[in-house]
């Protein structure tokens, strides 16, 4: 925000009213720069009707209603989330929407989101108990699609890797990743150097998550070794967890861990001193709810080792 505009913000004030720049700052960004939300009283923010207006529309309904060129009312609170801009040509008749705010725009972006997941979670139950195959790639996708959310997600860990929000960094090789970063979620956006769906190093050590509904899932872990070796992690603190659902925890057995997915290598080499666990996570509930925080429910997230 340019500080000469902190400055003509105040200016409109009386002395006794007058708010601290970081106060200003902080309530444009939330708010917009729009003077009746931001001069409100200077003890409280009251967001009770910003957080009644963004709950009241999802990103499709704000582009849904902007294309309709209507002008922004205030019987629905929608004047708290958009604005009408004027166009440089002709700024008395032509116009164009934009968010008051970033805030607002990430803010009815995640909610869209959320409601994303709510649709694929209520297909991956639809369709659990299909045994033909024909959705069950499908299905382990979403899965893993639900558990990186989950495992993202700030402090609803029953199994504590990082207290706080795990920072995420995509990748397309391993190679990329010259220097890792303690607790940082790292997840590929191809799975083309192996099994592996996310790692996080924590105190010198590589949680490896691997996402999967099947009973039998090997792990080609040559080439990940390979790498780990490049960033000075020694074979005996890699950690490889197979994420599964609950009802799997009783039937799913120690995996091979090699060059190939469906067979034990005959000389495991450093492949014999990798660390492997199950985890359990329940990332979609009995009547296709997404969790947003799993770790709440009886059985959710279980970790152990064989």
């Amino acid at each position: 925000m340019d500080p000469g505009r902190v400055s003509e913000y105040n200016s409109l004030l009386q002395d006794d009213l007058k708010l601290s720049d970081d106060v200003l700052i902080s309530r444009c960004l939330k708010f917009g720069e729009v003077p009746r939300f931001v001069f409100i009283k200077s003890e409280e923010l009251n967001t009770e009707d910003l957080d009644h207006a963004i709950a009241s529309r999802n990103a499709l309904k704000v582009i849904s209603y902007a294309k309709s060129k209507s002008a922004v009312r205030e019987d629905n609170y929608s004047h708290r989330v958009l604005q009408m801009v004027p166009s440089k040509t002709d700024f008395r008749t032509k116009f164009y929407f934009d968010f008051l705010s970033n805030h607002i725009a990430e803010t009815i972006i995640d909610q869209l989101d959320q409601e994303i997941l709510q649709k694929v979670s209520e297909f991956a139950v639809a369709h659990d108990g299909d045994d033909s195959g024909s959705t069950s790639v499908l299905r382990g996708k979403i899965y893993a699609l639900l558990c990186h959310k989950w495992f993202s997600l700030p402090k609803q860990h029953n199994l504590v890797l990082c207290p706080l929000e795990l920072k995420t960094v995509r990748f397309f090789r391993l190679t990329d990743i010259k220097a890792v970063e303690n607790g940082v979620y790292y997840r590929p956006k191809s799975k083309t150097f192996g099994a592996l769906d996310a790692f996080v190093f924590v105190d010198n050590a590589c949680y490896d998550l691997q996402m999967t509904r099947n009973r039998d899932h090997g792990a080609p872990l040559n080439a990940c070794i390979k790498w780990l070796e490049g960033v000075c992690i020694a074979t005996d603190r890699l950690y490889f967890s197979f994420v599964v659902p609950n009802h799997l925890v009783h039937e799913f057995k120690k995996q091979s861990i090699g060059a190939s997915s469906n067979s034990e290598s005959k000389r495991p080499g450093p492949t014999a001193k990798v660390n492997q666990f199950i985890t359990t996570l329940n990332a979609i509930g009995e009547r296709g709810q997404y969790c947003n925080n799993p770790g709440l429910e009886d059985h959710v997230c279980r970790w152990s080792k064989w």
